[in-house]
């Protein structure tokens, strides 16, 4: 009956650890399916873009963070793909099991025909070396080179170790390792001449079938699967085995791959799925993944940029969290609820709080066997654990809600409660910190520092200590968190009093003094550039850089402004934790990661500063619903999605977008598809996208696909990024560049083309024009000329007429002066006959002939007759003047008035503005001459062909007056 009960307890024991199954890592699934096909997936590559390929038994998909989508062959859909790689201009190639070789580039397939022909048999590897030549390796036929000209077959005659290759790889790019059924050869082709070595179970391979080879973190180190021994290290630059890594205990059948990452090695199996080996405590772990229903059967392993580790197995990937994220929810006998307080010490050993217990375990044990409890408190007074320390003298320091403070010697198990300070008595401890010889605690009633001194080896000797207050200045006596920064300085977390700080022994508050905005600060943590970074209650992260405080929200990708508990990792990233997840800021590169539920973390109740950091950098936080370790990795926490124009579709036909060239006027209708990978959280991923040259800004989408309808002509930029927690600041941008090209008859040749013409047009039309123009002036002109010639012809024997006939009354009153007057009359005459063949004369010529012509008359009238003329040399000059003008207006006045000394005749000629004027008093004669109104009517008809003004006449208060217009020259 005894026998029995222990076999029943036996069994139970059994199933609790079975159930309990320690820690495990975040897993989901992601089906490839292909109209209900059973689709067996082969390989799984990484692009340089971060998305997954994978190569099946149909044909190759690409996993783009939403659903893996096959790549049509069109006629070619039967590809059973046995290798994929990726080259360095970004093409695809796919080798499979009949010896074909396509590559993809652009969604769309191609395949490699060379001269020399194609294996018959599967292609089972694919690599491109540093000169960029092409490697085959195949499953009977050896390896094929290609050089971009021929094809060149390495095999068991060349040297190879066996004509089965199952992998390729190489260090330096020149010398190829091939992974064979005879170990590993080392293949060196230059100049065309091969140089080949083989290492096999002569040399130490505990398997002479290689089926992987990957590089380890280490340089010149490298993992090897092999078939039926597991795995080993191999140092490639002595050609050694350094370590069959347990090979004895290898029972898990043919090793497919290896991944190696910080502190693990996960192996993908033929039979029995992914095998851990676990670095820090050496041996396998053959259930990695919890799940019962995970396949039998892993082709490929690979990593993402997040961290996560992908393998392909049958119709399936499947991915993980590997060792960057774990969780333990319980152990045997024990869930792990309210871990209130948590503590890795200085030898890696965990302290942690659930249960109102105190309890012990390591990474290793934690989860899988019956740990080791105290309690601090009789089981019927067990009280919340709130703080753990330990001090220099491996003393632990155990604050509790409601008991007090207790320190334990951990050598003997022994405790005692700290009854010699009163706020420490049975009191409320929130937290506790120290270094050297100081240990800080903080409570509801102030804050304590102990001082230890060498007496205090000893458990029961009381230890110094001194309380501040809200009086001393600290601002309340509600302290969440204590820190002692590289400084010495201490900095206090208080509730309604923000952040303070002690130093020099004299507190200062940066609430009190208006420098911190948040009352609530909760958590405290440094960086390695002693930088000071502050929680809030819902103010979210702030960062003291000595001067000014800085501060982390929403738009900088954090969760949640409520945060509870704040640390720094080993690459200075602040961990941030909320009842959100986790948020991993990078502040460098202001990058925040979140873990969430998509990573397994699903409503996490933190509590306030329940985090600490081990000795190995791990980040452990203790929270409602169990315990989460974070094992962070910088190349994970740099990432950020990058958005990718997966194609770009014109009226919803792809099209090739390596080649660029401009789209007509009426290719106008554009779609993008847009894609990031981050496979953690996909659906939270948001594009924004600005087209140049049509929007003005930047426009955020969560659509996967954006049109431009009807665009218009010109040239377009099409710039876009991503981001899973909107914040784009710094979020790598993606362009795309086209053109569309204007109508033909809106472009600037045929607007060129046609002014030219019009032009033509216009100037034959012109030219038409002028030439009828210049026809009908010519007859006007000739037209003109008749007619002053006419009137100029009038001029003559009117005038010769006049003089004549004052000549005639000289000759009988005085011959000898009639004589005088004779030779002057030549002289007029012959200026007339000069003169009078020109349209215009200046005024100073035709003040001469007037001059002549007066002379005449003064010796006919003398003093009777006065002439004055007020006219400026410069105006003679300037001024023109139809010939005989002024003559005939003075002979006028002569004819028409009476001339004596009784009755004098005066004649004014001047300018007044733009006139010349003739003015003469009237003194009408009794009986007037017959005359034939020549003179005025032939100046005005000869002023009206010249200019548009009018010559005016007009008679005012006895005066008779003529404005004759001023012609220029």
């Amino acid at each position: 009956m005894k026998t029995l009960k222990h076999f029943i307890l036996f069994i139970f024991l059994l199933i609790c650890a079975e159930r309990s199954s320690a820690q495990y890592p975040f897993s989901r699934k992601i089906d490839i399916e292909e109209e209900n096909l059973t689709i067996k997936a082969n390989v799984l590559i990484r692009d340089h873009w971060g998305f997954l390929w994978i190569g099946t038994s149909t044909g190759v998909f690409k996993y783009n963070s939403t659903i893996p989508e096959k790549i049509t062959a069109g006629q070619f859909n039967d590809l059973n793909v046995t290798a994929l790689y990726e080259d360095a201009d970004g093409i695809i190639w796919a080798g499979c099991k009949d010896g074909r070789i396509a590559n993809i580039k652009n969604h769309t397939y191609s395949f490699f025909k060379p001269e020399e022909g194609l294996p018959k048999v599967a292609i089972t590897a694919i690599y491109q070396d540093a000169k960029k030549r092409f490697w085959f390796a195949t499953a009977g036929e050896g390896i094929y080179c290609y050089d971009k000209i021929h094809v060149y077959n390495i095999n068991i005659n060349d040297g190879l170790g066996n004509d089965y290759v199952n992998c390729l790889y190489s260090q330096d790019g020149n010398e190829i390792i091939a992974g064979t059924d005879r170990g590993l050869s080392f293949i060196t082709f230059t100049a065309g001449k091969k140089y080949i070595s083989v290492f096999t179970a002569r040399n130490g391979l505990p398997d002479n079938i290689i089926r992987s080879i990957t590089q380890t973190n280490r340089d010149q180190l490298l993992l090897i699967g092999t078939q039926s021994k597991g795995i080993l290290l191999f140092s490639n630059q002595a050609k050694q085995v350094i370590n069959t890594i347990d090979c004895k205990k290898w029972h898990y059948g043919q090793v497919n791959d290896i991944i190696d990452i910080k502190d693990e090695i996960f192996i993908a199996t033929e039979q029995y799925g992914i095998i851990g080996y676990d670095k820090l405590h050496p041996g396998f772990v053959d259930r990695v993944l919890s799940d019962s229903l995970f396949p039998k059967r892993v082709a490929d392993l690979q990593t993402d940029y997040e961290g996560n580790i992908w393998a392909a197995s049958e119709n399936k990937l499947v991915s993980f969290t590997g060792n960057y994220l774990r969780y333990w929810y319980n152990t045997i006998g024990l869930d792990f609820k309210k871990v209130h307080s948590l503590l890795v010490d200085d030898e890696n050993k965990l302290w942690f709080t659930p249960d109102l217990r105190l309890y012990e375990s390591t990474e290793a044990d934690l989860g899988k066997i019956a740990l080791h409890s105290y309690d601090i408190t009789p089981p019927k007074d067990h009280i919340d654990i709130t703080g753990l320390y330990k001090d220099r003298f491996g003393f632990l320091w155990i604050g509790t809600m409601g008991e007090g403070l207790f320190r334990m010697n951990l050598a003997t198990g022994t405790w005692r409660r700290i009854a010699e300070n009163p706020i420490a008595y049975y009191g409320n401890i929130l937290s506790i910190t120290g270094k050297n010889d100081q240990v800080w605690i903080s409570t509801l009633n102030g804050v304590s520092k102990f001082d230890l001194t060498e007496i205090n080896y000893e458990l029961n000797t009381k230890i110094a200590f001194t309380n501040f207050s809200k009086k001393d200045g600290l601002g309340s006596d509600y302290i969440y968190h204590i820190l002692i920064d590289k400084k010495n300085r201490v900095w206090f977390a208080t509730d309604g009093a923000g952040v303070a700080v002690y130093k020099n022994n004299a507190f200062t508050n940066y609430f009190m003094t208006g420098q911190f905005p948040a009352g609530i600060a909760y958590s405290l943590a440094e960086d390695q550039e002693q930088h000071i970074w502050i929680s809030t209650y819902n103010e979210g992260l702030f960062k003291f850089n000595g001067i000014n405080f800085i501060q982390y929200g929403i738009k900088n990708g954090l969760t949640d402004l409520a945060i509870s508990a704040i640390a720094v990792d080993d690459f200075n990233n602040i961990v941030i934790v909320s009842k959100k997840g986790i948020d991993v800021l990078n502040p460098v590169k202001n990058i925040v990661q979140h873990y969430g539920p998509e990573s397994g973390l699903a409503e996490p109740q933190p509590n306030l500063n329940s985090i600490c950091k081990g000795p190995d950098g791990k980040i452990w936080i203790g929270t409602e619903n169990g315990i989460v370790c974070l094992n962070t990795l910088s190349a994970a926490i740099a990432y950020r999605p990058a958005a990718v124009i997966e194609y770009v579709s014109l009226f919803n036909i792809p099209i090739d977008t390596t080649v660029r060239r401009p789209f007509a006027y009426d290719q106008n209708n554009f779609s993008f598809k847009l894609a990031a990978a981050y496979y953690k959280a996909n659906e939270k991923i948001k594009f924004q996208y600005w087209l140049e040259g049509y929007n003005k800004d930047w426009e955020t989408t969560g659509d996967r696909v954006i049109s431009f309808p009807r665009l218009r002509s010109g040239k377009y930029l099409l710039k876009i990024r991503a981001s899973a927690n909107n914040n784009f600041d710094s979020a790598p941008v993606t362009a795309y560049r086209f053109t569309i090209l204007k109508r033909f008859w809106t472009t600037w040749w045929f607007y060129l083309l046609t002014v030219l013409v019009i032009s033509a047009l216009l100037y034959w039309f012109v030219m038409q024009r002028i030439g009828s123009i210049k026809k009908a002036q010519h007859f006007e002109y000739e037209k003109f000329q008749l007619q002053y010639d006419a009137l100029k012809n009038q001029i003559n024997p009117h005038f010769l007429f006049n003089s004549f006939n004052a000549l005639l009354n000289f000759v009988e009153d005085d011959p000898k002066e009639a004589a005088v007057l004779i030779k002057h009359l030549s002289i007029f005459y012959r200026k007339l006959t000069a003169y009078s063949q020109k349209e215009l004369i200046t005024l100073d010529e035709e003040l001469e002939l007037l001059n002549s012509y007066l002379f005449i008359q003064e010796k006919r009238y003398g003093n009777a007759l006065q002439v004055t003329i007020d006219i400026s040399p410069e105006t003679r000059r300037s001024t023109r003047i139809p010939p005989m003008v002024l003559q005939l207006l003075t002979e006028n006045a002569v004819k028409h008035n009476t001339i004596s000394k009784d009755k004098p005749l005066f004649i004014n000629i001047f300018t007044i503005q733009d006139q010349i004027v003739v003015q003469n008093n009237i003194n009408p004669k009794l009986e007037k001459e017959e005359s034939e109104g020549v003179g005025l009517k032939n100046i005005k008809n000869r002023y009206r062909f010249l200019t548009n003004v009018e010559v005016k006449q007009e008679e005012n208060n006895g005066t008779f007056i003529v404005r004759l217009p001023i012609i220029y020259n």
